[in-house]
């Protein structure tokens, strides 16, 4: 069973109008740990991140600033992904794991949407 562990911090609370600032996870693969990884980037939009999230973060507009972009995020990402999963094969794939997952996984859906 490939199961990813994820959590995500945002930019706000809407997964289509707000963005990924930070993404950690790990692969776990028939209840082996494969890898461990932690995402920074910024967001799309910068005229929607909220003043809330950031306090909520504890991350500043400089901070986020210094991120690598999304694009440079969703390559490491995919990469990683890669090594897991046939993306070809529709049979193979991640079951999601965390707390509050919908609210991640809404987000992680629109992270690739927003991307092509």
């Amino acid at each position: 069973m490939k199961i990813l562990w994820f959590d995500v911090e945002t930019s706000g609370l809407n997964a289509k109008d707000n963005d990924i600032l930070t993404l950690a996870g790990i692969v776990e693969i028939d209840d082996e740990i494969k890898e461990e990884f932690y995402l920074e980037m910024q967001p799309f939009n910068y005229e929607t991140l909220s003043e809330e999230a950031l306090k909520v973060n504890g991350l500043t507009l400089e901070q986020i600033k210094k991120f690598p972009t999304s694009q440079e995020a969703y390559r490491k990402l995919t990469s990683i992904f890669g090594k897991y999963i046939n993306k070809f094969n529709k049979n193979d794939k991640f079951i999601c794991g965390g707390h509050n997952t919908k609210f991640d996984f809404d987000f992680l859906v629109e992270f690739f949407r927003k991307l092509g």
